[in-house]
């Protein structure tokens, strides 16, 4: 009777092979066999008569399917435990491959080496299939080593041999883990092992060497690719130029882009993000306005991040974002707290206090757009106005905005007052802040005794400084010449050259 093998993957798919015809129905399952003669039915049974060609017959396709219909790790447990009562003789290899795999799934690795290793107990060769499914789940409970332990044990098992599937799985698993170094080495050991690297070795083998900000590495394995027979697609380049981004070496990811036309692919939207990533951070507004352009020439429709890169790129120009947010409701982007974030930090820069309220306004009545980040990004930029009416009404206003004020948000205030001389709302603030439970750090006490120097409030300074000395707080440069200010201003002389000392 043919039997069937299961691939082990998260396709469901299953392959036929007869040992006799030697047929193979690749993604589908073997066609049912007809019920045997009725000369043969005393022999086989009654249970045969219900199940043809015996009890066996469709068992190694029951858990499977079983498996798949389970929504928690609970039920695959269970559906496992049931599988591993049942009498040995009746389990099959595929089973066993597929409860690894359905384990895996549900990052239950420990659960899947328990299978495996009871396979050995009874005699049951594994094979690299099972191997895989064990690599595999391992691999998504972060297990890098166990990866590792299993692949390297594969070769002591007779008429076994490591193969692409299985590399490939140790080289992802090596980059998740930050270990470029381990993934580079498995990818360049491809050879000795008979092995050519494929799409998914080289994808793999970059993103590790981009997670360990290895730029360096990532280009010269980009350049070598072609010369292992393997086509560098357009995710490997993209890889490389969201490394370049990382690195803030926007020239070489601009390189990068430029050297697509040579090599035959096309940039898509995710290219053109990340080179506008690299262009913004290295402050290179022209440039990334071109590459925005460029997009459109090519009817490629930017993104959300696409669009906040570009407007962070823009430096102190806040006409340029207000222009880029009426371009993405052009084309049918609604701009998002990403977006207004970036908008915002261009107005901080700017100290363009005024935009910034007014983006705010927009942001939260038009767009209905309002979260933390945005509402101390308008404090601030109201503090570095010394517009301290302003930065204490959005304070006051965030609860009622659903969103609640943090100590960054209380001590952006406390500078606005200390900006604006206001020490006595200053000292109000702070007690406010006390009151809401709120624990003042040693910024908070920093900007408090700055508000009270500009008010000569040298004793309300020093009762600050010991009480950070009290709780364990080391009073800064900035603390320590404000009290002195402080002090002097007032003429206690004293005090001032204790502080001093």
């Amino acid at each position: 009777a043919p039997r069937c093998r299961w691939l082990g993957d998260d396709t469901g798919r299953w392959r036929g092979e007869s040992e006799s015809a030697g047929w193979g129905h690749g993604g589908s399952r073997p066609p049912r066999p007809h019920s045997p003669p009725s000369w043969a039915k005393p022999a086989v049974g009654r249970a045969a008569q219900s199940k043809p060609w015996g009890s066996n017959f469709g068992r190694e396709q029951q858990l499977p399917a079983m498996l798949a219909r389970c929504r928690s790790t609970e039920e695959v447990l269970e559906e496992v435990q049931r599988w591993r009562n049942r009498d040995r003789r009746e389990q099959t290899l595929g089973e066993r491959t597929a409860g690894v795999s359905a384990l895996g799934r549900w990052s239950l690795w420990l659960q899947a080496l328990a299978l495996l290793g009871e396979a050995r107990s009874l005699g049951v060769a594994p094979d690299i299939v099972l191997y895989g499914a064990a690599m595999a789940a391992c691999a998504r409970g972060a297990q890098w080593l166990r990866v590792l332990e299993l692949l390297n044990e594969i070769p002591s098992e007779g008429g076994l041999r490591r193969n692409l599937v299985t590399s490939n799985i140790a080289i992802a698993a090596c980059g998740r883990a930050s270990q470029w170094k381990l993934a580079l080495h498995l990818f360049e050991d491809l050879a000795s092992w008979g092995m050519r690297p494929d799409v998914v070795s080289s994808a793999s083998a970059l993103n590790a060497c981009a997670q360990g900000h290895q730029w360096q590495a990532v280009l010269a394995l980009l350049g070598a690719i072609p010369e292992k027979m393997v086509a560098p697609s357009i995710v490997s380049y993209n890889t490389a130029v969201s490394a370049c981004e990382k690195a803030q070496r926007w020239m070489d990811a601009l390189s990068l882009v430029s050297s697509l036309h040579s090599r035959r692919l096309q940039p898509d939207v995710v290219t053109y993000s990340a080179l506008m990533s690299a262009l913004e951070k290295s402050h290179q507004w022209s440039k990334a306005l071109s590459t925005l352009s460029e997009m459109r020439d090519r009817d490629l429709v930017p993104n959300i991040i696409t669009f906040s890169a570009a407007i962070r790129a823009c430096g102190a120009a806040v006409p340029m974002v207000v222009g880029l947010l009426e371009d993405m409701r052009s084309i049918g982007l609604t701009p998002n707290a990403l977006t207004y974030s970036a908008a915002l930090s261009v107005c901080v820069r700017a100290a363009h206090w005024s935009a910034a309220l007014a983006l705010f306004e927009e942001a939260r009545v038009r767009d209905r757009v309002s979260d933390h980040i945005m509402c101390n990004a308008v404090v601030a930029v109201c503090a570095r106005a010394s517009r301290w009416e302003a930065a204490l009404g959005v304070v006051h206003s965030m609860e009622t905005w659903g969103s609640t004020p943090d100590v960054v948000s209380w001590n952006t205030a406390l500078s606005a007052c200390e900006r604006g001389s206001e020490w006595a709302c200053a000292l109000g603030l702070f007690e406010h802040m006390q009151t809401l439970s709120i624990a003042p750090d040693v910024i908070s006490r920093s900007n408090l005794i700055s508000a009270c120097a500009h008010g000569r409030l040298w004793k309300a300074a020093l009762d600050q400084m010991q009480v950070m000395r009290s709780c364990s707080m080391e009073p800064n440069l900035i603390t320590y010449n404000a009290s002195v200010y402080a002090t002097a201003a007032a003429q206690a002389w004293p005090q001032a050259l204790a502080l001093v000392s």
